[in-house]
C-alpha cells in the first residue's frame, strides 16, 4: 500500500512496482522510502506531466539489481559523496546520532 499510497495511484497499477520495491527492501520501510528517493533523483519515477500522474521506467530499474541489501545500498549510496562530504560523515560518525553544526 505504500507505493499506492505515495504515487497516488491504484493499486492494481502500482503492484508491478511495489513487488519489485518489496522484493529488493524486504518490507523494510525506511529502505522503501530512501529507495523511493534515488528512483526519482534518477528519473526512473517521474511524473508525466500529460497524463497527471507518476510513471516508472522499467528499463531504468537496474539500480535495483545492485540494492540486494541496505548495507550495499548504503556504500553505493555514499560512494557519491565528495571527499569532504565523506570526511564530515567519518567525523559525524564519532560523536553520535545527535549533534549539532558547532560539534563538527
Amino acid at each position: 500500500n505504500i507505493v499506492a499510497d505515495v504515487l497516488e495511484l491504484d493499486l492494481t497499477v502500482s503492484r508491478p512496482l511495489a513487488e519489485v520495491l518489496y522484493i529488493r527492501t524486504k518490507g523494510n520501510v525506511f529502505f522503501v522510502l530512501e529507495l523511493f528517493k534515488s528512483l526519482h533523483e534518477d528519473g526512473t519515477i517521474y511524473m508525466d506531466v500529460s497524463e497527471s500522474r507518476w510513471k516508472w521506467d522499467e528499463s531504468k530499474m537496474s539500480i535495483l539489481e545492485f540494492c540486494d541489501n541496505l548495507q550495499n545500498w548504503l556504500l553505493k549510496k555514499m560512494s557519491r559523496l565528495s571527499a569532504e562530504e565523506k570526511e564530515l560523515l567519518k567525523v559525524a560518525s564519532c560523536i553520535g546520532t545527535k549533534f549539532d553544526e558547532s560539534s563538527l
